[in-house]
């Protein structure tokens, strides 16, 4: 898996992303209350623009699982991942412990 997709990525709407001034493949820092994670933007017209995605199984700098809040369903006993209110920015300038860019060369 991790040679497939070597690093996460968020998912995010088009048009937030334009709000944003995110471009597809920028490397975002997506933040909460809780922590920050780093994500490789990827537009998509399938997420709501109320909504970001970004998978959970990757770790340090890249682990969603920091930004997400320790609140649980008080039934099944999950994290509440889907309630999590994030901002999303670009992430400044790649520095050491940043993930290295992916962006394809444009030759």
């Amino acid at each position: 898996m991790a040679a497939a997709v070597p690093e996460p990525r968020l998912e995010i709407h088009p048009d937030t992303a334009q709000r944003w001034g995110i471009a597809d493949g920028d490397l975002t820092e997506v933040r909460s209350t809780t922590g920050c994670a780093l994500a490789r933007a990827v537009l998509s017209t399938t997420i709501r623009p109320d909504t970001v995605f970004v998978p959970f199984h990757f770790a340090g700098p890249l682990a969603v699982n920091r930004v997400v809040e320790s609140r649980t369903d008080p039934v099944s006993g999950m994290p509440d991942f889907k309630a999590t209110p994030v901002s999303v920015r670009v992430a400044a300038a790649e520095r050491p412990g940043r993930v290295p860019s992916s962006r394809k060369d444009p030759r």
